[in-house]
């Protein structure tokens, strides 16, 4: 029950982390904000900005993934990181299930062998 409970708690934190993109140094006059560069998350940014932005997401829009300036590739990382997470998660959550169901036919079943 443990190990469903890690994947799970893998599987949200993945999701948000997908969904709020990674921190960088970024341009914020690009987003309207007009401050200048500085670091920070501008696909979370682009939330607060109205439903409008966040319906087109960066994760379909790789265009935008130009914003952030510094670290070079950290849109790319980010994505294929979390992704696997993600995956990686989803695997974990189904294995541990088959654990459970093997325990407990294991418990239940499991005295009719000496018989």
């Amino acid at each position: 029950k443990l190990a469903l409970l890690g994947a799970a708690a893998c599987f949200v934190l993945s999701g948000v982390g997908l969904t709020n993109g990674p921190l960088c140094f970024h341009n914020t006059t690009e987003l309207g904000l007009g401050h200048g560069a500085l670091w920070g998350y501008p696909f979370r940014d682009a939330i607060d900005q109205g439903p409008d932005a966040r319906a087109e997401s960066y994760l379909y829009n790789r265009r935008t993934w130009s914003i952030c300036l510094e670290p070079e590739g950290i849109v790319t990382w980010h994505v294929v990181l979390f992704s696997l997470l993600l995956l990686l998660s989803v695997a974990e959550m189904l294995l541990a299930l088959l654990q459970i169901l093997n325990g407990c036919l294991g418990c239940l079943c499991g005295f009719c062998e000496g018989k």
